[in-house]
């Protein structure tokens, strides 16, 4: 349907707590108030299910900058368990 899993947008809802649950208009879109001076680096490591397909990999990483912008997190990686052991590791040195 063009949206993430329930998993996938509980898990992204979990990090609501890190900005304020009030909105405001940034730029003419809408963002939650920031809550503190600082923030985590916010990275992800997913697992495909048997049924992802390329639209869900496209729909997931589209998502996650678009939601650390709009929450004020920044974001390190958007990775997947089948990336070699190696680039996730250097993405995590980097961040």
């Amino acid at each position: 349907m063009g949206f993430l899993s329930s998993l996938l947008k509980n898990t992204m809802d979990r990090n609501i707590p890190l900005v304020h649950p009030h909105l405001e208009e940034v730029d003419g879109e809408v963002h939650h108030k920031k809550r503190y001076d600082k923030y985590p680096i916010i990275s992800f490591l997913l697992e495909k299910e048997s049924f992802t397909d390329a639209e869900d990999i496209s729909i997931a990483t589209r998502h996650f900058p678009e939601r650390s912008h709009q929450c004020e997190i920044i974001l390190g990686f958007v990775q997947f368990i089948e990336t070699p052991v190696e680039e996730v590791l250097h993405a995590i040195n980097i961040y």
